[in-house]
């Protein structure tokens, strides 16, 4: 017979080791990027970095004064854990049908945790490529009701609570809160609310009681803007910027392989960094395969760890992810990332049972954490191109032959 013992033992010991495996290999990045999950103190990961050489050199005259003694500088980086939850629900009678028939509670288990886990992952993927506000859309005008327009409907699904938050201060209070989106409509770029809102240009929109505090991404670390990453202030630590190119720095901004080599160029001669790979969207890579093409260049692919595939750019991996923002191209140092890890999936069972009764409901539920962070040690290494766009269609050269086009004489 069943009990919440063996149901326990069902989670634990046959759906954990599963769940880890897919969710650590899930995406792009988390197949790129080492583990690490001894540099934590606290809440925190602790990051020594060098950043400054000793300036205490130099030639001097016969007899002149020796140059002032220097040293090497050195700061500790702090990254901050952030915690991911998911959680899955057997009702009672699901339970107790499945007393005398150990395959039924299984099934059960199975399709929920099957759920979680594809779910999770994608939530993952999301916020590895975000910059930790955890903005899912920003609405797309000033407008009130239930149906409304946003920039993109990409993160956003049916079912989904959602706060509405001014953007310039995602820690800000909501204008709107806990409000649940019923319809979408990705072709006119619209949902629909449970309820209605006001919306202004300025409003974003963020996964209810998740706004910063969602993990870390690439849009903030490749980034070269004055925000504090790790507790440095690049506002006063320009060595902390990484690279953000907009096109090739000439107001061009369609994709050439000239471009894509000012990229490698940049994080070598800044920083001494080595690229070894470049995830961009899925209309990137099909721009990059037809310009290797136009120039009668082999489209070579390449295999990453997790079985993911990628075509090849002077002998590095360029893959696509379907979360990359639009027109975006990342040239990564992979070297310098780290997923910081306190705890890695689990199951909550503190007092020695996962399956739990959830009050005032004839159900029990089981949740999954993660406790962990993206850094990155040296993003002045890494550089992010914005705003890649389509070469422009040529059409084909005429021969005028006698004040004739050919073929028309």
């Amino acid at each position: 017979m069943q009990d919440l013992s063996t149901f326990n033992a069902v989670l634990k010991d046959i759906y954990l080791p599963p769940i880890r495996s897919q969710l650590n290999n899930a995406t792009v990045l988390l197949s790129l990027f080492e583990r690490d999950t001894e540099n934590i103190s606290g809440r925190d990961a602790v990051i020594p970095v060098h950043y400054g050489r000793n300036e205490g050199v130099g030639a001097r005259p016969d007899g002149g004064d020796l140059p002032e003694a220097g040293r090497q500088a050195y700061r500790e980086l702090r990254v901050p854990m952030k915690f991911n939850y998911g959680r899955i629900t057997v009702t009672g009678p699901a339970i107790a049908a499945s007393r005398d028939d150990p395959g039924a509670f299984a099934r059960v288990v199975d399709l929920e945790t099957r759920g979680l886990v594809a779910d999770l992952a994608r939530d993952i993927n999301r916020q590895l490529f975000g910059d930790g506000t955890g903005l899912l859309a920003m609405a797309a005008e000033n407008a009130s009701g239930t149906r409304l327009r946003v920039s993109s409907t990409r993160h956003l699904r049916p079912g989904m609570r959602i706060d509405v938050i001014d953007a310039g201060d995602p820690a800000g209070p909501p204008v709107a809160q806990n409000v649940e989106i019923v319809f979408v409509d990705p072709d006119n770029h619209e949902i629909e609310l449970a309820s209605a809102v006001s919306l202004t240009a300025a409003h974003g929109l963020y996964r209810h009681n998740s706004a910063t505090h969602e993990m870390m991404g690439l849009m903030g670390i490749v980034d070269d803007s004055d925000t504090v990453l790790q507790t440095v202030d690049r506002a006063r630590n320009p060595w902390f910027k990484a690279h953000v190119m907009t096109g090739d720095g000439e107001g061009r901004d369609e994709l050439t392989l000239e471009l894509m080599q000012r990229a490698v160029d940049r994080s070598e001669e800044t920083a001494g960094g080595y690229i070894d790979a470049i995830v961009t969207t899925y209309e990137i890579r099909r721009l990059y395969a037809s310009l290797l093409q136009a120039q009668r260049r082999y489209v070579n692919t390449m295999e990453l760890d997790g079985g993911w595939k990628a075509l090849e750019y002077d002998g590095r991996p360029l893959v696509p992810d379907r979360d990359c923002p639009d027109a975006t191209m990342f040239f990564l140092d992979t070297s310098t990332f780290k997923l910081y890890r306190m705890s890695d999936w689990d199951w909550m069972q503190e007092d020695g049972a996962i399956l739990h009764r959830v009050s005032g409901k004839d159900a029990y539920e089981a949740v999954l954490y993660h406790y962990g962070e993206l850094g990155c040690d040296a993003p002045r290494k890494n550089v992010r191109i914005d705003g890649i766009r389509r070469l422009p269609e040529r059409k084909p050269e005429v021969v005028v032959v006698s004040g004739q086009p050919d073929g028309d004489e």
